[in-house]
């Protein structure tokens, strides 16, 4: 019988933080993200929890940022960790360039729909008409 253990949570410790900040940052530069907000202030303040529930998932997002960073899961330990705080709300996001990249293929993508409704129009108007001839 194969059973699982349960894998034990992280403390929350200021070096615990610190260790997953650092993570953040590591992340952040080798995949050329911009953070918005000051990351510094936050090792500072001791976070407090109000429920039980709210520091199992602290310390479930601290855990995934540490294993495995990406950006869902730094933006899931920042704003876990603002709440805490009671800082102000800190995310990862794509750089400058990169949204643009987006937008110009949204806008690609659009024109390419309206470009495959207009050549369906086309050849339904034709049809077979130059095949009869």
């Amino acid at each position: 019988m194969n059973t699982q253990t349960m894998t034990s949570l992280p403390e929350v410790t200021t070096a615990n933080i610190k260790l997953a900040l650092e993570s953040i940052k590591q992340f952040v530069t080798q995949k050329n993200y911009v953070i918005t907000g000051n990351l510094d202030s936050l090792t500072n303040v001791p976070p407090r929890f109000s429920s039980n529930n709210q520091e199992k998932k602290f310390r479930w997002s601290l855990l995934r940022v540490t294993n495995h960073p990406s950006m869902r899961s730094a933006n899931m330990f920042l704003s876990h960790l603002a709440k805490a705080t009671w800082m102000t709300k800190l995310k990862v996001d794509y750089s400058e360039r990169e949204k643009q990249i987006k937008t110009a293929k949204k806008e690609w993508k659009e024109v390419q729909a309206k470009a495959d409704q207009a050549r369906l129009k086309y050849k339904e108007i034709k049809g077979d008409f130059y095949k009869t001839k």
